[in-house]
């Protein structure tokens, strides 16, 4: 089956899409593209691999005043970093804070609360710049 000759009065009547609006579009959608690829391979590149890399294992509530966690780190060379731990009660609200600077491995942490806590947290890492 053939595909019928279009109206010849259809484009007197709505008018041709203009060729250069036509090019000047394709070259800004070619533009968008190119930069959106250049911050993405920015992206995996620079914050790709982190300088430091934390995760809580475990904790344990020692007592009313007390918690302990265990934190697991992991710092690139020559790295120095410090980390937030946060301790809240059963209501959520926070009843104690530490922060300190890891080594590298399983750090056990102790953070003061002013009541009992029902967990720890971490609450993240952020290297030294």
């Amino acid at each position: 089956m053939t595909k019928p000759d279009p109206d010849p009065h259809l484009a007197d009547r709505y008018g041709a899409p203009n060729p250069v609006i036509r090019r000047v579009l394709q070259v800004g959608v070619g533009v968008l593209v190119l930069a959106f690829a250049a911050w993405v391979v920015w992206v995996v590149l620079l914050h790709g691999d982190p300088e430091v890399d934390a995760g809580i294992e475990g904790f344990e509530i020692v007592d009313p005043h007390t918690a302990t966690a265990v934190v697991d780190v992991r710092l690139s060379e020559d790295t120095e970093a410090t980390c937030v731990l946060r301790a809240s009660a059963e209501d959520k609200v926070t009843v104690g804070e530490r922060t300190f600077t890891p080594t590298d491995g399983k750090n056990e942490v102790t953070v003061r609360t002013e009541r009992t806590a029902t967990t720890v947290d971490l609450v993240g890492c952020t290297v030294e710049e």
